[in-house]
């Protein structure tokens, strides 16, 4: 289910925590621009063997790559990971607990570009249950 939460004029939460899929895109719309300020992913793997890469993807509207980001840890089967991206955070190369922190850098994406969120390696793509929260400033234009 993908949703959209209004925090205030400008912040907002899009939102896809549909299970059996672990490569989710966001499309920014007609008339708006986003600054993408944080990414927040839950991913439980099922036990199909292999190390999953958690990454983020920014493209433009003909799908072409503009900035890929990717975390420094793996994920193996049968466990329940958190993952955070975003500006001014600190990168980890391990799990604190089950968390991982990858920054990235400041992203302002115009209407058709699109923010793709995925296990790179694609282990389980069909199966994996995956959430993913973005944090954006929309700006109309």
């Amino acid at each position: 289910m993908t949703q959209n939460v209004r925090i205030n004029s400008d912040a907002q939460v899009q939102s896809d925590v549909t299970d059996d899929d672990s490569d989710k895109s966001f499309t920014v719309p007609a008339g708006v621009e986003w600054d993408l300020q944080h990414v927040h992913v839950e991913l439980i793997s099922t036990a199909t063997a292999g190390n999953r890469r958690m990454a983020v993807e920014i493209q433009d509207g003909s799908a072409n790559v503009l900035a890929l980001v990717q975390a420094d840890a793996v994920q193996a089967a049968t466990l329940t990971r958190s993952y955070n991206f975003g500006q001014g955070i600190t990168d980890q190369s391990a799990f604190v607990n089950t968390s991982l922190n990858t920054a990235f850098p400041a992203l302002r994406l115009g209407p058709g570009e699109v923010i793709r969120v995925y296990d790179i390696a694609a282990i389980d793509a069909a199966a994996d249950d995956m959430e993913v929260r973005l944090m954006i400033n929309a700006h109309g234009i």
